[in-house]
């Protein structure tokens, strides 16, 4: 996410009260968690194997917790606990603010929109125009909806990332400094949830139709024309592209990609990248086809069991 104004590494780690190494006035212009880093912006890595997808991402600077770490062409700041200092910067940078009205002044909403009673609208958020927005929904910024949305009653868009850390004795959530992009055409459908990104953009394409609570995850990307039924399940991080159709009660892993024109029937479970272009079942989901024959199967058993006891 990108910030207000450039800082600079000396800056930032002053503010801090922490040492760092690399070129004093390297531009800070944003901040992200490693995997949505890009040039100019600050991240942190607390265990080599973030550090590694770090030092590999465009970040301009990592908080890191080993003293040892040489810059290797970006800043590094040190520090004892990179998770909370990275909170302390997304909190300070991204302050939660407390708006007494429902709708935010700084709020840009478009001429033909409507909005029905006891709808709150955040900070940073932009509407279009003919969208319809139901009772009860809440739209967290930062936040960009395009035309003719319609945003059915109950609706949560914008929550935090469910991202936590675990220590000794708690959970620890990662503040949360992305925003959720909703294009044209969309509609969803009652008490669905869609997650903010964590460090990028939730985002769901151009007339995609969402059913009732349904659960979308931290940057998680949807493309155009989808149809997505009740119930489903979406973790973060999934891509799942255009004319992807998805029936009630599904659950999809995170990290995961669904091909485009691909078809996934009710109450399957996705765990791991699917080709579009074809149909899948079951749990895990695999192509319909092979899990009907396994089910065909399964039903014989009994009589099978039954020929072998006669003989025995």
């Amino acid at each position: 996410m990108k910030l207000r104004r450039s800082y600079t590494l000396y800056e930032i780690a002053e503010w801090l009260n922490l040492n760092y190494s690399g070129d004093e006035n390297i531009k800070i212009t944003g901040i992200s968690d490693v995997y949505h880093a890009n040039y100019g912006d600050i991240t942190f890595a607390d265990n080599s194997k973030y550090y590694e997808i770090a030092n590999n991402s465009n970040a301009s600077v990592i908080i890191v917790q080993d003293n040892t770490i040489e810059p290797n062409g970006k800043g590094i700041i040190y520090c004892n606990d990179a998770f909370e200092t990275y909170n302390k910067l997304a909190s300070y940078f991204f302050p939660k603010s407390i708006i007494e009205e429902q709708i935010s002044p700084n709020a840009q909403i478009g001429k033909t929109t409507q909005i029905y009673p006891n709808v709150y609208i955040g900070d940073d958020v932009l509407i279009g125009e003919n969208c319809i927005i139901y009772p009860n929904v809440v739209i967290y910024g930062p936040c960009i909806i395009g035309n003719n949305v319609i945003i059915n009653a109950g609706v949560v868009i914008g929550s935090e990332a469910f991202y936590f850390k675990k220590d000794e004795s708690n959970y620890l959530r990662l503040n949360s400094v992305g925003s959720v992009v909703i294009e044209s055409d969309v509609e969803i459908g009652a008490k669905t949830t869609i997650d903010k990104g964590l460090g990028g953009t939730t985002i769901i394409g151009n007339g995609t139709k969402i059913g009732n609570s349904v659960q979308i995850g931290f940057d998680t990307v949807i493309g155009k024309n989808c149809f997505i039924a009740p119930q489903t399940g979406i973790a973060s991080n999934v891509i799942i592209e255009d004319e992807v159709v998805i029936w009630g009660q599904v659950g999809i892993q995170k990290n995961v990609i669904i091909g485009k024109e691909a078809i996934i029937l009710g109450q399957s479970g996705v765990t791991k990248s699917v080709e579009g272009g074809k149909i899948y079942f079951g749990l895990p989901a695999v192509e319909s086809r092979e899990k009907m024959r396994e089910l065909a199967y399964i039903k014989q058993i009994p009589e099978l069991i039954k020929l072998l006891s006669e003989k025995l």
